[in-house]
């Protein structure tokens, strides 16, 4: 009976392995602000970035404004606190940074623990995200419309 239940136990602890599916692609970003709507994901722009069976992804956008300039808009509200939403996280996290374009300018936004602030400016901007992991480099895209 012993050696049934400790066999079973085993079996147990083995088919929790064996189920484990992890996702070896760079993550899906979303933005997700404080107002009740579905948000689009970012887009991916330059990747560079080791996927499933240990398999070089790249991807590589020559004219990134232009890229980002056509992607949806998403509407935010100026000063509002952005939560980044990673898709998977099948990844060593080591740097994450976002940088807004508004009229040409480039600010670099304070990111604390994947969140940051928008910009009190209202306007069209268009959002940069660098995401550096232990499996590579991705960079995200996408168009803002920030209101009051």
């Amino acid at each position: 009976m012993k050696r049934l239940a400790i066999g079973m136990m085993l079996l147990i602890c083995l088919a929790g392995c064996i189920g484990e599916n992890y996702d070896f692609t760079p993550p899906g970003i979303t933005l997700s602000g404080s107002a009740p709507v579905e948000w689009d994901r970012l887009a991916e722009a330059n990747i560079d970035w080791l996927g499933p069976e240990n398999k070089r992804i790249n991807k590589e956008v020559k004219d990134f404004s232009a890229f980002a300039d056509k992607q949806p808009e998403m509407r935010l509200v100026a000063g509002e606190r952005v939560d980044l939403l990673f898709e998977h996280g099948d990844f060593d996290l080591q740097s994450l940074s976002v940088t807004l374009w508004h009229d040409g300018e480039e600010t670099t936004v304070e990111v604390e623990d994947i969140m940051f602030t928008l910009p009190d400016e209202i306007g069209d901007y268009l959002i940069e995200v660098n995401l550096r992991t232990d499996r590579g480099s991705a960079q995200y895209a996408g168009k803002l419309s920030i209101y009051d």
